[in-house]
């Protein structure tokens, strides 16, 4: 979790609905230094170095923060034999929260992405076991919605001094996010290993109508096919979905919420005699994201789509409206006049 010298270096938080109410009281020791730096004369490096520690953990924290004049941080999260590193411009801790029924900490940190230059946010989850690292929708950040934290930064907006201090932080409960991912690893398991440009490398300069290609899930037997319509039910009630029904097909589509950039997801299945199959997979980059939208049922045999991207979906994205024919198994795309 990181943060410029000059940003919110540590964000004791507060309770909002959802947190409890028993709370660790944690001893914190601060220390910094400053020293020239070698490279230049005219500036100055920063160490700052935040240790965290309670009877009641099997570990102490160190949060260590490394930067110059110009922005650069680098951060280091240690616990016990485990450790993250975060570094870049601009990198800042953002919060702090005690798990629930657990003494142990989760920090979030901020910083930009070195490829596409576009800000990123991750919650660093610890336990006996290591550190799990969530990416976070970056409005999360600022105004908590959803399943996220529930807690909020107050006004605590530097390091304490370097005389010692009790702190409690916000109770956060993140079981419900640890599920969305946990749920959506439990979907890669019964996909196939297809081409993420499934149905979408299409050339509309030879024609409008092309071949469906289904590609059908990793289901063996009629257990597997319940448990996997049982996970699509649960998949529902964390994420976004849409489903239509007909006497021919059944279509049921899976978008991710609250999730930054390269974090998305979103899967097209359509189940036909007892046979589920994998239809689309929207495509992100920086430009983009790709699921299919304004869906609805044009035939007991085909379904209706206003916004299907057919080709460029992993940059820009070229889209159209476009019918899918599960009887005749093609897709038609339907340019604009």
């Amino acid at each position: 979790m990181f943060v410029k010298p000059s940003s919110v270096l540590l964000c004791a938080v507060l309770c909002l609905p959802g947190c409890f109410d028993t709370q660790t009281h944690y001893k914190a020791k601060f220390t910094q230094t400053t020293h020239p730096n070698v490279q230049s004369g005219n500036l100055q490096n920063t160490s700052k170095e935040l240790l965290l520690s309670s009877a009641a953990l099997n570990y102490d924290y160190t949060l260590s923060l490394k930067g110059d004049e110009q922005g650069f941080n680098e951060l280091t999260l240690t616990y016990g034999p485990h450790q993250v590193n975060l570094l870049g411009n601009d990198t800042q801790l953002t919060r702090i929260c005690q798990l629930k029924g657990t003494p142990q900490l989760a920090f979030e940190g901020f910083t930009y992405d070195p490829g596409a230059g576009l800000p990123t946010s991750e919650l660093y989850v610890t336990s006996n076991y290591g550190i799990e690292a969530y990416p976070l929708a970056i409005s999360d950040l600022h105004k908590p919605s959803g399943y996220t934290l529930q807690c909020k930064k107050n006004d605590m907006t530097s390091w304490p001094s370097d005389a010692q201090h009790s702190i409690s932080f916000c109770q956060c409960d993140v079981s419900t996010l640890q599920k969305g991912f946990a749920l959506e690893e439990a979907l890669t398991q019964y996909l196939p290993d297809t081409d993420l440009n499934l149905n979408q490398n299409i050339d509309v300069s030879t024609d409008l109508v092309h071949p469906l290609t289904l590609e059908t899930l990793t289901i063996t037997s009629a257990k597997e096919r319940l448990e996997f319509e049982y996970l699509l039910e649960q998949l529902a009630k964390q994420f976004e979905s849409i489903e239509i029904n007909t006497s021919h097909y059944r279509f049921v589509q899976i978008i991710s919420i609250n999730r930054p950039l390269y974090a998305k997801f979103a899967y097209s299945f359509v189940k036909l005699e007892q046979q589920w199959h994998l239809v689309y997979i929207a495509q992100q980059s920086s430009k983009g994201f790709f699921p299919l939208a304004g869906i609805s049922e044009a035939s007991e045999t085909q379904l209706a789509i206003e916004e299907y991207c057919y080709n460029n979906c992993d940059w820009w994205g070229k889209t159209a409206a476009a019918e899918l024919n599960f009887a005749e198994k093609t897709i038609s795309i339907i340019m604009d006049e």
